[in-house]
């Protein structure tokens, strides 16, 4: 069934990676998707296979059966409302006529909705047919985080959203460029978006505001933290970084693009230049983004393994003195 959910997800979101080319990088996402299901598939084996234990006596109503109790009425409602949202994706798609944001959005919340929670109303019982545990059940949900919210990253942003950003993008990409052209001493006019150069006139475009390559370095770094790290303080932080690096390469392209135009012209950077270091500001991100992983990691899979070392060091210079 969530096969079947994520097959209208992706049907729906295919139409904009294949018409707008902010979303292009929508198509590596189902692929993202499935190296981190088969990365984690034996965690989740585990706890299909060898996660339950004796059951809890159910005349017993004591705080952690009630917990339980409450936990999976919660998840049952969420997994409710997430299948009406759905419906309501689908009712809002066939009312326009075709593709919009609105439907595409509701049609992944929906679907990370469901995806989160019903593994947990449904996995309540092992192969063996023990009863899996709670705590076993949420380990379960948060090993398909990862697959069941990259589709809201992949989705369209709401129109006011992205309008915002790329407006708020748009005036510091100026600002900066205008800023580094003063302290040279180099003669520069700015009208608006538009740069009057010696040898004609550069406007910066919505296109450079770099939100583009922001979604998609997004994207690269939510997988790559998905993959990398098991906790979740180094996951922000990767993400993180991934929004810097995205916004610091974008100036960086503005500025040779304004520095290019300004010798040679500002028709010279029409064309392969303008998208030759398009490309290159993503593969570069991508690259110092995995240069962020090797680092961060430094040599241990995962930040836990560093802070349990530091704290059973403690422990052993307590006990000795």
């Amino acid at each position: 069934m969530l096969l079947a959910y994520l097959a209208v997800v992706i049907w729906d979101q295919w139409g904009w990676w294949t018409r707008d080319e902010e979303y292009h990088f929508g198509f590596l996402v189902p692929f993202f998707v499935a190296f981190v299901l088969m990365d984690r598939w034996p965690a989740l084996k585990q706890i299909l296979i060898e996660g339950g234990a004796p059951g809890v006596d159910l005349g017993r109503m004591d705080r952690k059966h009630w917990l339980q109790h409450a936990v999976g009425m919660a998840m049952g409602l969420i997994a409710c409302g997430g299948m009406l949202m759905f419906l309501l994706a689908g009712v809002i798609r066939l009312a326009e006529g075709g593709l919009s944001v609105p439907s595409t959005v509701l049609f992944a919340l929906s679907f990370a909705a469901i995806a989160l929670s019903l593994p947990y109303v449904f996995v309540d019982q092992d192969v063996e047919g023990r009863s899996i545990p709670m705590s076993r059940r949420l380990e379960l949900v948060k090993l398909l985080m990862f697959p069941a919210l990259v589709w809201l990253v992949a989705a369209p942003m709401p129109g006011f959203v992205k309008q915002e950003l790329k407006l708020f993008l748009l005036d510091k990409v100026v600002a900066v460029v205008f800023a580094v052209f003063e302290v040279f001493g180099y003669p520069l006019l700015k009208e608006g978006n538009t740069f009057v150069l010696p040898e004609g006139r550069v406007g910066v475009a919505d296109a450079c505001s770099g939100i583009r390559s922001l979604t998609g370095c997004v994207v690269t770094g939510v997988f790559l933290a998905a993959v990398s790290f098991k906790t979740l303080l180094p996951k922000l932080v990767l993400v993180v970084l991934a929004v810097i690096l995205a916004v610091l390469s974008n100036l960086a392209r503005s500025l040779f693009l304004t520095i290019y135009a300004y010798r040679n012209g500002g028709d010279s950077i029409n064309g392969l230049v303008h998208d030759a270091t398009g490309y290159a500001v993503l593969i570069v991100t991508a690259l110092c983004l995995w240069g962020g992983v090797t680092v961060m990691t430094l040599g241990n899979r995962d930040w836990s393994a560093v802070l349990d070392s530091d704290s059973e060091t403690t422990g052993n210079a307590s006990k000795n003195e």
